[in-house]
């Protein structure tokens, strides 16, 4: 079962870029390829929202990833396609490996407010963050009154059925952000039967250095060490102090792990997340962003080996030919090659009425996509 994707189809709908786009036979580990601003980090983001289905606080999590602050209802407009709010957003997704369908539907509904409950702060969160954990721990509840108002928010149903039947699991829960400092989420707790644990990650020099505790406390950081030395051969032993990764490189003392390159740190982080296997899916923006070359081949091979062997699937974003060939050449080994048909390439690119369309590659089709160079920038 290791071996097994978790989701096998995604159907998104009137999400972002997105009027209506559908991937089938999913992998294990997924890459996909596209020009700028064609939608592949949304995939990621949809991905994200139907793993935590009863989770509310994600749809301002994907917003605060992109540095954009929710203070309004406006704020969570541009999730919707186009911005038309009058269209609800749908994702679906089947799960064969959990008999499970995924189905989330979420709508802009209008209605006279003036709640003064408690609301929830939602505060921006770091790159890695998995549903509902917020590493600086800023999130504070406040008590605040919002005036009788004409007031739009968001409303969720979603529900998770057998694939053979059964009555399913079903969430309605509700969205709404009078400001910053007042955002509710009613009911406020999870159901955490219908959440799969997922990570999304992007580029950036942040790291979950808990993650890391973890691995020293589990001994497991010689596998961490042994890809890190790839990007950096000075690297001896690392150690975490309060949330702070420090690294031996030989000097009188070990160096703080935030003062390397942006590419070592976020290979730290990756490979973390992999090791532990506490995510069941793990979402990466922007796979190579600050990794030489020369580092992308024991890097992702180090992923893919963690993902078959910890049960996760990954799914990933690149500009990167490099990457591509990198995932050829590791799958065309020996060690790998089992996996051949567990490994797939997405290119997204825009049709004639300008709509964005999934296309599938296998890994037969590799040369294919390499040599043809796909629409990678």
């Amino acid at each position: 079962m290791r071996n097994t994707p978790i989701l096998d189809e995604l159907s998104v709908k009137n999400f972002k870029g997105f009027a209506n786009v559908d991937l089938d036979k999913l992998g294990v580990f997924n890459l996909f390829v596209g020009a700028n601003d064609i939608g592949k980090t949304s995939i990621l983001e949809a991905i994200f929202l139907l793993t935590g289905i009863s989770n509310l606080d994600l749809p301002i999590a994907i917003q605060n990833h992109r540095r954009l602050l929710v203070q309004s209802f406006d704020d969570l407009s541009y999730l919707f396609h186009d911005l038309d709010i009058d269209i609800p957003i749908e994702l679906n997704a089947k799960s064969s490996m959990l008999r499970q369908r995924r189905k989330l539907k979420i709508t802009a509904t209008v209605e006279a407010d003036g709640s003064d409950s408690p609301a929830q702060i939602i505060p921006p969160t770091s790159a890695g963050d998995s549903h509902g954990y917020f590493p600086d721990g800023s999130g504070l509840a406040r008590q605040t009154q919002s005036d009788k108002s004409e007031h739009i928010f968001l409303r969720y149903e979603g529900s998770v059925s057998g694939t053979q039947g059964g009555k399913p699991r079903r969430y309605n829960g509700e969205l709404k952000v009078y400001s910053r400092e007042n955002i509710q989420i009613n009911p406020p707790p999870k159901d955490d039967g219908m959440i799969i644990s997922a990570s999304i990650t992007r580029p950036g020099i942040e790291y979950d250095s808990q993650n890391i505790a973890d691995i020293i406390v589990n001994k497991l950081e010689d596998q961490l060490l042994e890809i890190l030395t790839y990007i950096n051969p000075s690297i001896r032993r690392i150690a975490v102090r309060k949330d702070v990764v420090y690294l031996d490189v030989g000097l009188d003392k070990m160096v703080p792990l935030n003062l390397f390159g942006s590419g070592l740190i976020r290979a730290a982080n990756l490979l973390s997340l992999c090791i532990l296997g506490n995510a069941r899916i793990i979402l990466i923006d922007e796979i190579e962003n600050g990794l030489h070359y020369a580092a992308g081949v024991p890097l992702l091979k180090a992923l893919i080996g963690f993902a078959v062997q910890r049960g996760v699937q990954i799914f990933a974003t690149t500009h990167s030919l490099t990457i591509l060939r990198a995932l050829q050449e590791i799958l065309a080994g020996d060690q790998f090659r089992e996996l051949q048909d567990k490994a797939v390439v997405y290119s997204l690119s825009r049709d004639r009425e300008n709509f964005v369309r999934s296309y599938r590659y296998g890994f037969s089709e590799f040369d294919h996509c390499i040599k043809n160079s796909l629409e990678m920038r």
